[in-house]
């Protein structure tokens, strides 16, 4: 998807107001049509919002970064808690979305407990189709859920908020 960049290149500004990017993606049987038209929101150090989206499934990844980029903000994606990680640690995102199970070295609740130890005011939301996987790690780290099959809605809503919280610091 255009503009939107794997953790391993730099983050990618949003598109700017007049460019629209139309993207359709099929996640969980659901279908996302998306209108994506970057907002004039800066946001720490006049610069764009960002997010990083973490999903081993390159469809997730995918639609809700279009997702992202209609809200107005600059996304990076990762595959893997690793690969997300080292994203935290080079770029600071201001929210992250991440799922919580992903095969490798570790997954979504072990991500977030690594990246707020880097960084405490990271806003992070996590997503889950599985009831209970990692539930008493997220009431331990006090984080938000959001519940597989995504609905752009419901991510949407999250993700305002979240840069909303973010912005606040």
């Amino acid at each position: 998807m255009t503009g939107v960049q794997t953790c391993a290149l730099p983050i990618l500004p949003a598109l700017p107001a007049k460019v629209a990017v139309r993207a359709t993606s099929e996640v969980d049987g659901v279908t996302g049509a998306v209108v994506a038209a970057g907002a004039d929101r800066p946001g720490a150090g006049g610069r764009r919002p960002s997010v990083l989206v973490v999903d081993d499934e390159p469809a997730l990844r995918e639609i809700v970064g279009a997702w992202a980029r209609e809200l107005g903000l600059a996304v990076t994606v990762a595959s893997s808690g690793p690969e997300a990680l080292a994203c935290v640690e080079r770029e600071r995102p201001d929210a992250l979305l991440t799922d919580v199970l992903m095969p490798g070295e570790f997954g979504g609740i072990e991500l977030a407990r690594r990246a707020r130890a880097l960084h405490p005011d990271l806003t992070i939301l996590v997503a889950s189709g599985f009831a209970g996987d990692g539930i008493e790690g997220l009431r331990e780290l006090g984080l938000p859920l959001i519940e597989k099959p995504y609905r752009k809605a419901q991510v949407t809503a999250a993700l305002r908020e979240q840069i909303r919280l973010a912005a606040g610091r």
